[in-house]
């Protein structure tokens, strides 16, 4: 089973993405947040296999988001959202 992290700041998003996820066993959504700044915070408490991160958000971007992630784990994989 994939360890997911989202990061959404719309959390009716953040919500329909979890669902979605989760109706297949092979995913588990172990973490979501709805601010970026707080994600980045709580990155060192975190084992996952993948990040959902959202490209635009108030404060810290997903690229950014993205970057700290990076800084922490080479190896996790990033993946980017967004709602058009």
């Amino acid at each position: 089973m994939w360890k997911i992290v989202m990061v959404e700041d719309e959390q009716p998003i953040l919500d329909l993405h979890k669902r979605i996820l989760e109706k297949d066993n092979l995913f588990h959504v172990i973490a979501s947040f709805t601010s970026p700044v707080e994600a980045a915070l709580e990155l060192t408490k975190i084992q996952a296999d993948a990040f959902l991160l959202d490209i635009e958000m108030p404060k810290m971007n997903g690229m950014d988001a993205a970057r700290e992630i990076r800084k922490r784990d080479q190896r996790v994989l990033i993946i980017f959202i967004t709602n058009m």
